[in-house]
């Protein structure tokens, strides 16, 4: 099967046919990373970033980390009274 690449403003388009589109079920809102190897390239869907909420899912005040930073340098530790 082939593809062909088309000029787009300053970059360039490839159309895929459409047997393609939907083996790969690809949607045209998505991202899709375009991943150089040797011999040429493949496409692959761009992984979801996880949100805010789903990062910090089961997180508490009771098991939360604590903080690994030892050797302060400036005013990292605002909460304490300067002397």
């Amino acid at each position: 099967m082939t593809v062909k690449f088309k000029k787009w403003g300053n970059s360039v388009g490839m159309i895929v046919p459409k047997l393609i589109v939907t083996k790969y079920d690809i949607d045209i809102d998505k991202e899709y990373q375009l991943i150089e190897e040797s011999g040429g390239f493949v496409i692959k869907e761009k992984p979801k970033s996880p949100t805010l909420d789903e990062l910090l899912e089961g997180m508490s005040r009771t098991n939360r980390h604590r903080e690994q930073i030892d050797n302060y340098v400036g005013k990292e530790r605002f909460w304490e009274e300067e002397k």
